[in-house]
């Protein structure tokens, strides 16, 4: 008699058709939740302000957000790549040399104890200001916070850009050094990628330039993810949006939604974060098709003498996932084409 395992494990893969790297993908361990669009001279639209800042100039300059939905996950080396649409050529480029009209630039995590075991359910914050004062006069933030205390209600740590004891960054926006960044509403984007050995794409690439983002950002909002942090986000769920939330979940629909990290944050006090059941995950790696440029090969490899059930889904803007094919066995392969496609969501579901 066969065993087959009865888990749940969902895994996102994203595919370009420009050049995709060989790779193993259990999920996103690290995702975007959050960045602020608001220009320095300007304030959220419609009167609207931020959870702890209140309503400032700038919204607190240029600050990204992010979720960890991977436990113990190690993000030592981990690159932040970002672009942002310009009207003029740049002189060089940082990661990308076939967009000289896209400033650029990278912000690297350290070889720092500090990144080497991330929990899941943290949010981390990198903010460009030195120190952070919010309309009441309060003090926000002060440099890096790296105190972390679910204990207390404390996920949340925070990260000075000038602080190259974790961070270090590159930039070829003009009058920019050391410790700058950009984040703005022209076309802006960001990829996490892990430039070990050939290189993983982890998370991303995120931005409004991309089909399945829903709304525009102009220089009076923020961008966010509306929905619950996890492996499995796709560009449907981040949206434009006046209501900012620097350093705590998102909400939306005038507050009448908000984030849930309870699932991520199952380790505290118990449990198993991920897909809440014993047993191994799959291996799952994405290679070139060696018979065609266009397409590539989902192989997926199990638990050695257990078969599992995998259903293949594919994922259109607006539409549920579609079943593509249902293979079972200790390990098996699947052929994605990929023509004419810029960016494609593919779902594995391990019954």
């Amino acid at each position: 008699m066969k065993t087959v395992k009865k888990l749940w494990i969902n895994a996102t893969i994203v595919i370009y058709c420009l050049g995709v790297l060989s790779t193993e993908l259990r999920g996103a361990g690290l995702i975007l939740n959050e960045y602020n669009a608001v220009s320095s001279t300007n304030f959220l639209k419609d009167d609207k302000s931020d959870t702890q800042l209140g309503r400032i100039e700038g919204n607190g300059g240029n600050w990204l957000e992010f979720v960890v939905v991977e436990d113990h996950l190690d993000v030592r080396g981990w690159e932040l790549r970002w672009a942002e649409q310009t009207e003029e050529d740049q002189v060089e480029a940082v990661w990308d040399p076939e967009r000289l009209n896209f400033e650029q630039g990278i912000i690297r995590f350290t070889n720092h104890d500090s990144w080497s075991d991330l929990r899941s359910g943290t949010i981390l914050t990198i903010g460009e200001l030195e120190t952070l004062v919010a309309e009441d006069g309060s003090e926000v933030v002060k440099g890096t916070d790296l105190s972390f205390n679910p204990e207390q209600e404390d996920w949340w740590i925070h990260i000075w850009s000038f602080d190259e004891s974790l961070i270090l960054t590159q930039t070829n926006v003009l009058g920019d050094g050391p410790g700058n960044f950009s984040v703005g509403d022209d076309n802006w984007e960001l990829t996490v990628f892990n430039p070990e050995g050939e290189g993983t794409v982890i998370f991303g690439p995120i931005g409004e330039d991309f089909d399945d983002f829903r709304g525009g950002i102009n220089n009076e909002e923020i961008s966010k993810l509306e929905t619950d942090p996890s492996p499995d986000v796709v560009l449907v769920d981040y949206n434009d949006g006046g209501s900012s939330t620097f350093g705590e979940g998102n909400i939306w629909s005038s507050g009448e939604e908000m984030q849930d990290f309870q699932k991520i944050r199952t380790w505290f006090g118990g449990g198993d974060p991920g897909n809440g059941s014993e047993g191994p995950a799959l291996t799952i790696r994405l290679e070139k098709n060696p018979e065609s440029d266009m397409a590539v090969v989902l192989l997926w490899k199990g638990e050695p003498g257990v078969e599992y059930d995998v259903l293949i889904g594919d994922f259109q803007s607006g539409e549920a996932w579609t079943p593509l094919a249902s293979v079972s066995g200790t390990e098996n392969n699947f052929f994605v084409d990929i023509f004419n496609q810029r960016l494609r969501f593919y779902r594995l579901e391990i019954k």
